[in-house]
């Protein structure tokens, strides 16, 4: 069996213009999370500013934040 695991972003992805998750946005991820679809998210964003914006979303798998050093 193949295991699958879907990554989004947040900036122009899941967050719309104000920089917030709508309430439908967050419907859709919770419903989708509790159907079984392995979910999470892929952010250069602090975890402190992540956890503030997708506090109403119940992911079940590892937060993937990703930094670049230059």
């Amino acid at each position: 069996m193949k295991k699958q695991l879907f990554v989004t972003d947040l900036d122009g992805t899941l967050l719309n213009s104000k920089q917030k998750l709508s309430d439908y946005t967050v419907d859709t991820l919770n419903r989708l999370i509790a159907q079984g679809l392995p979910i999470t998210f892929s952010t250069s964003r602090s975890f402190y500013t992540t956890s503030i914006l997708l506090d109403r979303v119940h992911f079940v798998c590892l937060v993937l934040h990703t930094m670049v050093y230059m």
